[in-house]
């Protein structure tokens, strides 16, 4: 049974009459998504909900070529090379549950100054758009992260865990990024998340604080309580951890063995390291399904792992030459932004110091990349060691309209039942079908292992 809002949850909002608004004092994300969605316009395909989408990619051209002497051989024709990429869309469901009681005043108490229903239906698509955000970055695979070390359990303050690896993979940091507080998350010792860790009542945890200098998650249960304790012993250094809860969970689906999450920049943007096979076509032996990565660390190149204008001038023209590609867009963590920024520093010159002098820095930093000048975009769940060049037109959206609330009964609001009978609690829940494809990884590039910059 889903975590039931009743009226003592509810008496902060309904005791006393506030003159000012509601204070949010969550930090939610959706720079990635609007930057794909607004910024970068990425084209959207609203699609008819079958399978899949399939599309086809030319990576040969058929025919042949060659100078010839008179009464030569005709040059003998040589087999086009095309692969099918299955786009298949991956759901997300969103839903609130209320008791009768917390409904009935809230509608109806005038000291209920705060219309419970119109507050909670629109944050729980805020709590949606972070998912997906997050999901924008990542590999598919529905890793947020993995257990570095954890607390002793058996108190608030013990029952914590630290936390790696941001989005399951090696040497990426600030896996604190990529947690809410009131996550719902799960864990597994194996990265499909085939066999989840267990508890005595629940399998689950909830976010309840996060410490940033710490990359330390505090959990608790849905009652605001300690973890199942068995479930907290069960849960061991290096496990994988996932959105999910008793119902279900962000992982594999052990059916179709289809990963239920989106498949980010991560996966778009990679040469097999990271995901091998990429919408049903396996990276291995093809050259131009394989993402441009550069390595900032590579002695051979010279960066010394930092962000700067020659690394991007690089990664561009490296992109141009091995890809054909044409960078549109880039996008990177506010770390990676200010080492651009401070590599810039060095050729600004103060003409009169003795008149005003505006200092700070400028929120749309731009490159000059040959004929075209490209903003720096800048999203909070990006690991400070990536970066990002794209390039507009081999990215598409893939979805089945937005998220919708499900009126399939005339009405957003159900009746929850059990095994005993109807109960007097009600529920909403609302879907929506979305998928990030790139069509053409080699011409994007990712920059890989830059260092923090403070």
């Amino acid at each position: 049974m889903a975590a039931t809002s009743r009226r003592v949850d509810l008496d902060a909002a309904m005791k006393v009459i506030f003159q000012e608004p509601v204070v949010a004092n969550v930090v939610e994300d959706s720079e990635l998504m609007k930057f794909i969605d607004q910024d970068a316009n990425v084209e959207y395909k609203n699609t008819t909900g079958g399978r899949y989408v399939e599309r086809s990619h030319d990576f040969r051209k058929g025919g042949s070529a060659g100078m010839r002497s008179e009464s030569d051989y005709i040059p003998v024709a040589n087999k086009p090379k095309y692969r099918n990429s299955r786009i298949k869309l991956r759901k997300l469901q969103g839903s609130v549950e209320m008791s009768g009681d917390a409904m009935r005043r809230v509608r109806h108490d005038e000291g209920a100054f705060l219309d419970y229903m119109d507050r909670i239906l629109p944050d729980c698509v805020v709590r949606i758009v972070n998912s997906i955000d997050r999901q924008y970055v990542g590999t598919g695979f529905g890793h947020k992260a993995r257990i570095a070390a954890k607390g002793a359990g058996g108190s608030a303050a013990a029952n914590y865990i630290d936390v790696d690896r941001a989005y399951g993979v090696t040497g990426l940091t600030d896996a604190w990024k990529v947690f809410l507080e009131g996550d719902s998350i799960v864990f597994s010792s194996g990265a499909t998340g085939a066999t989840l860790k267990a508890g005595t009542l629940q399998r689950f945890a909830i976010v309840a604080d996060i410490s940033e200098d710490l990359n330390r998650i505090f959990l608790e249960n849905d009652a605001g309580g300690l973890v199942d304790a068995t479930l907290f012993t069960n849960t061991a250094v290096n496990d994988y951890i996932f959105e999910g809860d008793n119902a279900g969970a962000s992982v594999q689906d052990p059916f179709d063995t289809e990963y239920r999450e989106i498949s980010g920049l991560l996966a778009g943007v990679d040469d097999g390291n990271i995901v091998a096979t990429y919408h049903n076509i396996a990276r291995s032996g093809i050259r131009l399904w394989q993402g441009m990565i550069i390595d900032s660390s590579s002695a051979s190149l010279g960066f010394n792992s930092q962000m700067s204008e020659d690394l991007l001038v690089y990664a561009d023209e490296t992109v141009a030459e091995r890809g054909a590609g044409k960078i549109t867009h880039l996008i990177m963590s506010r770390s990676a932004n200010r080492g651009y920024w401070k590599s810039l520093k060095g050729d600004r010159t103060i003409n009169d110091p003795r008149g005003s002098y505006t200092g700070g820095k400028s929120s749309g930093l731009e490159i000059i990349l040959g004929d075209r000048t490209v903003t720096l975009k800048v999203a909070r769940k990006l690991p400070p060691q990536l970066a990002f060049g794209m390039q507009k037109d081999t990215w598409k959206r893939y979805g089945l309209g937005q998220f919708e609330w499900d009126d399939a009964t005339g009405a957003i609001w159900n009746r929850a039942t059990d095994a005993t009978g109807r109960l007097d609690q009600l529920y909403a829940v609302g879907n929506m079908y979305e998928e990030l494809e790139c069509s053409a990884p080699r011409k994007n590039f990712r920059i890989d292992n830059l260092t923090a910059t403070a």
